[in-house]
């Protein structure tokens, strides 16, 4: 898998912070459907669907069947999204080992996860 030939669209456009929170929200959720994504978001399920759409293309995500709904699909990541997911996840572990943080990484994780999405809504 070739991450770097996905930094253009992932790293350098204007919906990069939404799209990583997507990841990363598919990445613990599993399956989502737009409406339950644009809930966790606080966002709208116009401006979330946009974003999943783009994904999608990307090869990010795929769609399967909703048992609970016929024409609300669930989202979920492919190999290539949790490869990204995953490289996220190194990619944070390594900036937190150079920090001189004693205690809970997971809770340091979690800030600047909530940090990221302040300053990137």
């Amino acid at each position: 898998l070739d991450l770097e030939a996905l930094r253009p669209t992932l790293y350098d456009s204007d919906a990069n912070a939404l799209q990583t929170t997507l990841i990363h929200l598919l990445g613990e959720h599993k399956k989502l459907t737009v409406p339950k994504l644009a809930k966790l978001h606080q966002s709208s399920r116009q401006n979330i669907q946009v974003v999943m759409n783009e994904l999608l293309t990307l090869g990010i995500v795929t769609t399967v069947t909703n048992p609970k709904h016929k024409s609300s699909k669930l989202f979920t990541l492919t190999t290539v999204g949790e490869a990204i997911l995953e490289h996220n996840h190194k990619a944070y572990e390594a900036f937190l080992s150079q920090m001189d943080i004693e205690g809970d990484y997971d809770a340091a994780l979690t800030l600047l996860e909530k940090l990221s999405q302040a300053l990137h809504p």
